[in-house]
């Protein structure tokens, strides 16, 4: 009798517990929506804004391409987004009907937004190149969106507000 369909079975085991342990290995990370991995938690070396959105969330519509434009304009800081969707096509219609090039995380196991917490969709959180959560702005409203840009623009200058 052939062992053909057991090392078979063996090897799809294998490739199944290699990925798993890779993805345990760093929970960390992430993948956006072009399969590209990112760290969203802890020193980074970089100043970094993530935002909590979602497909079902009226506002984020508003504010994720205004968030893309910000990110043009501020190529030394690292800008994602992080889907809270149950479902990761929801994420992908959002990257899709708002043409979003930012990368956007699927926060499948929802780790994430356990960590930070957010308190409204969108959620803006700035953080510092060692892992600090600088800054949270939660929901849409304009005053937050400005006071998140000066404090963002300060520390892109090097310079932290009293």
């Amino acid at each position: 009798m052939s062992r053909a369909p057991q090392l078979a079975a063996a090897a799809v085991l294998l490739a199944f517990c290699t990925l798993t342990a890779a993805r345990a290995a760093d929970p960390s990370a992430a993948t956006d929506q072009h399969g590209r991995s990112h760290v969203w938690r802890g020193p980074t070396g970089q100043l970094t804004l993530l935002e909590f959105a979602a497909s079902w969330c009226v506002p984020c519509r508003k504010t994720l391409p205004r968030l893309e434009a910000f990110a043009r304009e501020h190529p030394g800081l690292r800008v994602l987004t992080v889907s809270v969707d149950e479902r990761r096509q929801g994420r992908d219609e959002l990257v899709d009907s708002l043409h979003l090039s930012l990368p956007m995380l699927w926060d499948e196991e929802h780790r994430i937004a356990e960590h930070y917490q957010p308190k409204a969709m969108p959620t803006a959180i700035l953080i510092s190149p060692e892992g600090e959560v600088l800054y949270t702005a939660p929901g849409s409203r304009t005053d937050d969106w400005e006071k998140l840009v000066r404090r963002t623009e300060q520390e892109l200058l090097g310079r932290r507000p009293l």
